[in-house]
């Protein structure tokens, strides 16, 4: 009679377990953390929501910085005569081929210039720049903050692994990666259904780079 009532118990509880893990979700939360400087992406959807009947808890995240917000202006190479001497597009940052210690140069503002400004004609684009929301102008990459190397945010691709009985992790992040400053459909890892580990929709996100 014990080993019946031991059988029972199992037999009860085993589709509890199943229904337990087919049916969990975690949340996810897209940000690129508090590195980003201020601003909001245009192009983030708060209201997505998953395949397969899921409902979407994932939470887009894209502080960035934008041109509109940051009211930066790709400036014109003629203007360099009436600017700060060796800062063009008057962002503080001293073109790279610029000795400022020996001049002791000065911004518009009246502060010492910061050297490194690897594109003096983007006052987007030089050292210690956050994840900016554009696409890059005349065909540059997304390397906004100079350090010669393109981070992306989300990740350039979604990588899943695991599966619904044994857990389901991975980075979420795009299926195909797209320029920066645009937006495409982002993807997390989910158990939709017993056995199952797959990448599902969460919406659309705006690639940000820096």
């Amino acid at each position: 009679m014990r080993r019946r009532r031991v059988l029972a118990v199992a037999m009860f509880a085993a589709p509890l377990v199943v229904v337990g893990v087919a049916c969990s979700f975690p949340e996810v939360t897209f940000s690129p953390g508090a590195e980003a400087e201020a601003g909001t992406s245009p192009d983030a959807d708060e209201d997505a929501s998953a395949s397969d009947g899921a409902a979407s808890d994932v939470t887009f995240v894209t502080d960035a910085v934008t041109r509109e917000d940051a009211s930066a202006a790709i400036a014109d190479a003629s203007l360099c005569e009436t600017r700060p001497k060796c800062d063009c597009d008057d962002d503080g940052y001293a073109a790279t081929d610029c000795d400022v210690d020996a001049g002791g140069l000065l911004s518009s503002k009246g502060e010492p210039l910061k050297l490194g400004d690897c594109d003096d004609l983007d006052p987007l684009r030089h050292p210690g720049q956050g994840f900016v929301d554009e696409v890059p102008a005349d065909g540059k990459d997304g390397d906004w903050n100079c350090d010669q190397r393109v981070e992306r945010f989300p990740a350039a691709k979604v990588t899943c692994r695991g599966n619904g009985l044994t857990g389901c992790v991975g980075d979420p992040g795009y299926l195909v990666e797209p320029v920066c400053g645009t937006a495409n459909d982002v993807y997390a890892c989910e158990t939709p259904a017993l056995g199952a580990c797959k990448s599902i929709p969460k919406g659309r996100a705006t690639q940000l780079c820096r």
